[in-house]
């Protein structure tokens, strides 16, 4: 999924932390709780999506497709 630097970077920034500081989570667990969140949307505009939406969050995330989206051309 992710190389040690990702890791690295994600533990300082970006994973749920504890009252001691500490990471809480996985990756894949921020995975899922970021795909939720960006699905929430989708209670509001399309009827209640919000978990098959969230999932097509998740596998690109998981995959780290954004990434590649993210590259020049």
């Amino acid at each position: 999924m992710v190389d040690d630097n990702a890791l690295i970077a994600l533990r300082k920034r970006y994973l749920k932390k504890g009252s001691k500081g500490n990471p809480v989570e996985t990756p894949d667990e921020m995975f899922h709780r970021v795909a939720g969140f960006i699905a929430q949307v989708e209670d509001s505009y399309n009827g209640g999506e919000r978990e098959k939406t969230a999932d097509v969050f998740y596998q690109i995330l998981a995959r780290l497709e954004f990434c590649q989206i993210l590259q020049p051309l």
